[in-house]
């Protein structure tokens, strides 16, 4: 796992010193070495983690002998010794492997591969039409982040290394900042960044360097509509498929680990992996303070079952909101979902022990482990049958006799019965800013919601809200939080779950199998089951997150409260600074727990703070 940086052009004229400087700030991702390469097309740089092949000469840049061919390459190719038949190598690395397979078979080879990866390859073997082909593991694990102008292209495994090299300042994209202010994070392919933009996952684009023009090719692309087939098939097939991903994703040259907290997926991940490494392979664990979300005891509970090794770590640090602020603006943009404070601590944890992490992460989009695959199957038939009107004067007249916690899910659903389609309820449901979101009736926003609206699904319904989970939260959130925390920490996380061949049979698997109106990913727990106590496989979930408002303390809340309280901040031009204020004061007023939860009223404060202190950055 590694740092990768490019400058394309037909006359490159980059210079070499401003490239270094560029391609160091992604150290954090590369401490075991460095290497570049300039030619007349190409400034070619890597930040390298040493995974497989620690020697020398797997460094990157790699070349052909002749030179005609170089690659970057971020990511690791699980499956490189199986697809090296017939290649002249003369490295162990699976570099070479992607390098010499394309020399051999061009793009055609990448269909061949299993892995997380961001690639770039120049190919100057025919003199007048150099080239370079980009491409991105298919579900988005690793990110590749690019910008185009008159003159040049540049990819960076990161915005920071980008921006350096950059004449001038992009513009904010201020239809990204909108979105980013309902979801929590800038959803790709777009960034904060007007022109710079996330690669497409799974599509092979091929750069024509003195036309400035693309050409693409699909390699994979997955698909969400279901497959008829048995339900039987379904569950042995996914324990097939996770067996071979957890194989797969344990090729190292260095010790591996997997993070294990008390949930269905972690666990499943950690006992596939010991079965077959003669259960020597540790659990890193994550111990919480607050034990409403502390899962060290459940998680030593599994650990205890299968009789292999167990680390837990705790958490504590002092200045917080220093270490919030140096998170937040690693990220290189707005973003706020409080989940990688904990994972930074993890990863932290785990970076003491070995250079790879393995995790239980994205089981829940493949696999319907969110409320949200329960519950908006039917809000949307009510939506299509029309019956939003008698359901919410149904939920009307119980909102009195009710609780502030019920009232507050009543006035949510209210929300959500309002909206015109299902691309809509999706979205709304997702928000941290939902239609309703002011708690005195007031509008927050201080631009129209028509502009953050999604376009209209193309997909069936059930196959459109598996689409928005996977390639909205998980690729943009989820994943940008896992690459961004771990490799700050110079850790390689990696996501069995998200293998090429178990992904693509899990979302062909029919909706109803895996969640119904009661029970979340039917399918892994079904598999747990076969390994672990019952008691084990009904733990409720909890997530991985950090309660805000008992992390931070009262002195870390005021002086945000004084940032955002500050003359001349640019969240207002988004967000009204009335219900800024609103938002604070709610903090000490029980009677507005019927409006919004401490929880949400801390993560509309983190969004919003994010936001400001990016702005101050630039």
């Amino acid at each position: 796992m590694c740092g990768i940086l490019g400058v394309i052009s037909k006359n490159n004229t980059t210079n070499h010193q401003r490239f270094l400087n560029a391609l160091n700030l992604m150290e954090h991702r590369g401490p075991d070495g460095f290497g570049v390469l300039h030619n007349q097309h190409i400034s070619f740089g890597h930040r390298r983690l040493s995974i497989i092949d620690l020697s020398t000469s797997a460094n990157q840049p790699l070349s052909t002998n002749e030179q005609k061919l170089s690659i970057v390459f971020n990511g690791e190719i699980y499956n490189y010794k199986e697809i090296s038949n017939g290649l002249a190598l003369q490295t162990t690395s699976d570099t070479e492997v992607l390098l010499k397979g394309y020399e051999k078979f061009g793009t055609s080879f990448f269909n061949k591969i299993r892995g997380i990866y961001a690639i770039c390859i120049y190919d100057h073997r025919i003199a007048n039409e150099p080239k370079c082909i980009l491409l991105r593991d298919p579900a988005g694990v690793k990110p590749l982040y690019t910008i185009q102008s008159t003159s040049n292209y540049i990819f960076a495994s990161e915005i920071k290394s980008i921006l350096p090299l950059l004449d001038n300042k992009p513009d904010i994209n201020e239809l990204s900042i909108k979105k980013y202010i309902h979801l929590g994070y800038c959803p790709e392919p777009e960034t904060a960044y007007k022109g710079i933009n996330a690669l497409t996952p799974g599509i092979c684009y091929t750069y024509h360097i003195n036309s400035n023009t693309f050409t693409e090719e699909v390699i994979l692309t997955y698909q969400f509509e279901s497959q008829v087939m048995d339900k039987n098939l379904a569950i042995t097939k996914t324990q097939e498929l996770l067996d071979v991903a957890c194989v797969r994703n344990m090729v190292a040259d260095v010790k591996v680990n997997v993070a294990l907290s008390g949930g269905i997926d972690s666990s499943l991940i950690y006992a596939y992996t010991n079965k077959h490494n003669n259960n020597t392979v540790t659990g890193i664990t994550i111990a919480m303070d607050d034990t409403a979300y502390d899962e060290s005891e459940a998680a030593k509970a599994h650990a205890s079952h299968i009789g292999a090794p167990q680390q837990i770590e705790k958490t504590d640090i002092n200045n917080k909101l220093d270490l919030l602020n140096k998170l937040l603006l690693h990220f290189d943009q707005p973003y706020a979902d409080s989940s990688f404070i904990p994972f930074y601590f993890l990863s932290k944890a785990a970076a003491k022990h070995s250079k790879v992490l393995i995790g239980g992460d994205s089981g829940d989009e493949i696999h319907n482990g969110y409320m949200g695959f329960r519950v908006l199957p039917y809000l949307n038939q009510i939506q299509k049958y029309k019956l939003n009107y008698p359901a919410i004067w149904v939920l009307s007249a119980l909102s009195p006799f009710v609780n502030d916690t019920k009232k507050r899910i009543i006035r949510k659903f209210i929300g959500l019965l309002k909206t015109k389609n299902l691309a809509e309820l999706v979205f709304y449901w997702e928000s941290w800013f939902p239609p309703d979101a002011s708690m005195y009736k007031e509008n927050p926003f201080n631009y129209s919601l028509a502009d953050v609206m999604p376009a209209k699904q193309q997909e069936s319904d059930l196959a459109y809200i598996t689409k928005e989970y996977f390639v909205g939260r998980m690729q943009s959130d989820y994943l940008r939080k896992s690459d961004m925390m771990s490799m700050l920490n110079s850790l390689e996380f990696r996501v069995p779950m998200l293998d090429e061949d178990l992904t693509k049979f899990s979302l062909s698997i029919p909706y109803y199998y895996k969640s119904n109106r009661k029970t979340t990913k039917i399918i892994l727990r079904k598999l747990h089951g076969l390994i672990y106590p019952e008691h084990l496989t009904k733990l409720p979930k909890k997530g991985f997150t950090i309660p805000l408002d008992t992390w931070l303390g009262t002195e870390n809340l005021n002086a945000i409260k004084n940032k955002l309280m500050q003359p001349n901040t640019y969240y207002t031009k988004y967000i009204n600074r009335s219900y800024v204020t609103t938002l604070f004061e709610s903090l000490n007023n029980p009677k507005n727990e019927s409006y919004i939860s401490r929880a949400g009223i801390y993560q509309r404060i983190l969004i919003i703070y994010s936001l400001e202190i990016w702005h101050e950055s630039l």
